[in-house]
Order: structure tokens, then C-alpha cells, then sequence
């Protein structure tokens, strides 16, 4: 079976062969990308926490019909109410405050 032969005549390649082969980088070559990977990855960690952060205030504000910045209610007399009534709220009384 070809996973079982043993291959006597390969040929042994040095390091100083490897110079002439093309490709690849150095570690000093990726340092920069690697860091410009590292700031992507965090500044999209940080608008995924953000949009997570806005989601939850949404649907606390739709559950308890109560506005999680001014605590107001959003619509009278209700108990609850839908995500786009407190976006409505929102837009209309925040929006040019913050």
C-alpha cells in the first residue's frame, strides 16, 4: 500500500535551498498585516458589543413599554409594546438630543 512505502531516495533539502523558492513572508513582512488583522477584529468585536448592547435596550423597552433612557412610558395605558414604537419614541424625543 503507498502509505506504507518508505521512500529512500528523497531528496534532502537544505535551508540555504529555500532562498531561491519564492512565496511566502517573513515574520517582520506580517507583523504589520497581522496587527492591521488585530485592530479589525477588535473594532468588529466592539460594533457587534454595541449593536448587542442597542438590540437588548429595544427589547427591554418593548416588554416593559417604558423607555430605558427617559423611563417614560411609550405608549399610554399598554403594558407592552412593539420594538419599532420605542425606535418611533426614540427618533422623535432623542434623537436630536444625544
Amino acid at each position: 500500500m503507498a502509505e506504507n512505502k518508505i521512500i529512500e531516495d528523497a531528496k534532502k533539502i537544505e535551508d540555504k535551498d529555500l532562498d531561491k523558492v519564492s512565496g511566502g513572508y517573513t515574520p517582520e513582512e506580517l507583523e504589520p498585516v497581522m496587527d492591521d488583522l488585530d485592530a479589525l477584529l477588535k473594532g468588529a468585536g466592539n460594533v457587534f458589543n454595541s449593536l448587542s448592547e442597542a438590540l437588548q435596550m429595544i427589547n427591554e423597552a418593548a416588554e416593559t413599554n417604558t423607555c430605558t433612557i427617559c423611563k417614560e412610558k411609550i405608549i399610554p395605558l399598554a403594558d407592552k409594546c412593539k420594538p419599532e414604537d420605542f425606535l418611533n419614541h426614540f427618533m422623535v424625543v432623542h434623537d436630536n438630543k444625544l
